[in-house]
């Protein structure tokens, strides 16, 4: 479980439940966000602490929502990378303010903070995002973002870059405007 501040609000994340086929208990909680059908996706809890007045928020969130690593501080409460969903949640109000999509031809695996922005790294994708959920740019390399062979990361952000290795060892370095700094690119004919 994770937990986050904003204002006075103490704010815990975590994983209920994958689910599959199987019944769904969504009884006990103050509020339900549905994001997803239920047939297919994950519960998340968001418990809302204000001084001890505890709100319990149910999040029907994607199958593919990476929950150790999707959630981010806002100006307006939590940023929420639930795959190919982006949202700001509101621990006031527990709403969801702000939503959009972006279109990963993979699966995303992290958010990172970067001044008001956002780096979200996928499987495929790298995407900066703007405080307002807009999309600043994305990067795809020549295969995935994930090392064959080793155990080093694939994805790192330096002060000044983004260094990449994607599954065919080719190795990349963006700037956070998106602009490719290097490509090396394995020969294998």
């Amino acid at each position: 479980m994770k937990t986050y501040r904003y204002k006075g609000y103490k704010i815990s994340v975590s994983l209920i439940q994958a689910v599959y086929d199987e019944p769904v208990k969504i009884d006990g909680y103050d509020k339900t966000l549905q994001l997803e059908e239920l047939d297919f996706c994950k519960l998340i809890e968001i418990r809302v602490d204000l001084y001890g007045d505890i709100k319990r928020i149910l999040l029907v969130a994607s199958y593919h929502t990476p929950v150790d690593s999707f959630v981010a501080m806002h100006d307006d409460g939590l940023f929420l990378m639930l795959n190919d969903v982006l949202c700001i949640f509101d621990p006031v109000t527990l709403e969801i303010t702000h939503k959009t999509t972006i279109s990963p031809l993979g699966t995303m695996f992290e958010v990172h903070q970067f001044g008001k922005d956002y780096i979200l790294y996928g499987e495929i994708e790298i995407y900066r995002i703007s405080e307002n959920l807009n999309e600043k740019w994305s990067f795809s390399g020549a295969d995935i973002f994930v090392r064959c062979g080793s155990s080093l990361p694939a994805f790192e952000m330096k002060d000044d870059r983004i260094c990449l290795y994607d599954w065919l060892d080719n190795y990349y370095e963006i700037d956070y405007d998106g602009n490719v700094i290097t490509d090396i690119l394995k020969d294998y004919l």
